[in-house]
């Protein structure tokens, strides 16, 4: 089976009807065509954008009586409620790789998580945002550390989207949307 490094905003349009990725989001994440994983850093993305946009977010549960219970639950609650939800419903591996490396800039030298290292170095070559950077150094350290052949990079950004060439070239991955790979993968 291959193997998809999903973004955050893959596992975020399954549950964003007015997303124009929802419905291939939302056969990525149940039908199991690809083995999807992702970084930890998705954690963080999935309270970040769900505390800034809780009101496009749609709570899918056959339980009237859960989907009731939740929303009567305070806004911190409710970003903690959800995001317990998601990890119970989907079928993503959460990856993280914590090594440190040694940044030398000037006179200093500075240690930091790989991540970071990584996501610094591709920043001048990408021109992306450093959350995006952060998920292509991520995919990276997975790939070499986790001895783990990564197939696809998923993702509805059309920023990344925009330089899949430099992207696949760099991380011997296909940068793909959610479209393409449910037409190329699901059978």
């Amino acid at each position: 089976m291959k193997i998809a490094y999903l973004d955050s905003n893959v596992i975020l349009a399954k549950y964003m009807p007015l997303d124009p990725y929802h419905s291939s989001s939302y056969r990525i994440l149940e039908e199991k065509f690809v083995q999807n994983i992702t970084s930890a850093l998705t954690i963080v993305e999935l309270a970040a954008v769900i505390g800034r946009q809780s009101e496009k977010i749609k709570f899918v549960d056959e339980r009237s009586d859960v989907i009731t219970a939740i929303e009567a639950l305070s806004r911190t609650e409710r970003i903690a409620a959800f995001i317990k939800f998601v990890l119970s419903e989907i079928s993503v591996k959460f990856l993280s790789h914590l090594g440190t490396e040694d940044l030398s800039l000037a006179q200093e030298r500075i240690r930091l998580f790989s991540d970071y290292a990584r996501a610094y170095s591709y920043a001048p070559e990408f021109r992306l945002k450093s959350l995006d950077l952060l998920h292509l150094a991520a995919l990276k350290n997975i790939q070499i550390e986790g001895k783990i052949s990564v197939d696809y990079f998923v993702t509805a950004d059309n920023e990344i989207l925009g330089r899949k060439k430099e992207i696949t070239r760099e991380l011997d991955v296909t940068t793909i949307d959610p479209d393409t790979l449910v037409r190329v993968e699901a059978t």
